[in-house]
């Protein structure tokens, strides 16, 4: 890329980010809302509605995931590399990306893997649900903890091991970063989920009810994760919420503690590997 694509690309980058805050600021203080059910409702309704959930699910994934882990990615990469010691261009990342470079490779790529981050956190989000806080913000920090005490480390993005923060600094302002997209994309990606969860119409023979299944398109893309994720939601959509795995039993009366610990645990260690970077 010339300078000029470069400076596309992180006008781009901005505009995503500055989207996504948008939403935050509008959709905020969003809570879930319980699951549609019409008493008696037969297969045809049923698998209408879990067509419906997937489809709003997928888009609220891709989006959230798209705008803050794609575009606010590439621009992190941009930020850290602007900041870097002179020496640090041209340098091979632990990805092996050119520090330095913005490719139209490099920032689709990063587009597409943020894209399917979005939706595998959001398949997590949704299928556990109700046991998060009622607020969309919270509820998504709290799965983004889990996420991140999984993956941060082993994906270099928190890895103190990492040969990306020795070649590139200020480390503290890395590592900040990072934190900053992490708990972005749980907001986000809770806010829109809830949203569109609620709103997502319904599979018809109109406009809207057809515009509503574009969202699936991409999973022929997403090839196994389509297989594996479709099923799970019409599943779960499709079993009545009082009923489920016995709401009033011990087990079910603690897992919204347990999903609390796991979060605030997940989020201790990752906050521990950004202190580890910056010192």
């Amino acid at each position: 890329m010339n300078d000029a694509d470069e400076i596309i690309v992180t006008i781009i980058c901005c505009l995503a980010l500055a989207v996504a805050g948008l939403v935050l600021l509008r959709l905020g203080d969003r809570r879930r809302s319980p699951p549609r059910w019409v008493e008696g409702a037969g297969p045809r309704q049923r698998l209408g509605e879990a067509v419906r959930v997937t489809s709003a699910l997928l888009a609220a994934g891709l989006a959230s995931g798209i705008l803050v882990a794609g575009f606010g990615g590439r621009l992190l990469m941009r930020l850290i590399a602007a900041s870097s010691d002179d020496s640090a261009t041209g340098r091979l990342t632990e990805a092996d990306e050119v520090v330095g470079e913005i490719t139209a490779g490099g920032t689709g790529f990063l587009v597409l893997l943020g894209g399917g981050l979005g939706v595998l956190g959001g398949l997590g989000y949704f299928l556990f649900r109700r046991w998060l806080p009622a607020r969309s913000v919270p509820a998504g920090l709290v799965v983004a903890g889990i996420g991140a005490g999984i993956l941060a480390r082993p994906s270099d993005l928190l890895n103190p091991a990492s040969i990306d923060f020795v070649i590139l600094g200020p480390r503290w302002l890395a590592a900040l970063l990072a934190l900053a997209l992490i708990a972005g994309l749980g907001a986000v990606g809770g806010v829109l989920i809830d949203t569109f969860v609620d709103r997502w119409p319904t599979p018809a023979f109109s406009l809207r009810g057809v515009a509503g299944l574009v969202p699936l398109a991409p999973l022929i893309g997403f090839g196994a994760l389509g297989l594996i994720l479709a099923p799970l939601v019409a599943a779960k959509t499709a079993i009545r919420p009082g009923r489920f795995i016995g709401e009033t039993s011990p087990v079910a009366r603690l897992l919204p503690s347990l999903f609390l610990v796991a979060g605030a645990t997940g989020w201790l260690w990752t906050l521990t590997s950004a202190i580890q970077i910056a010192i």
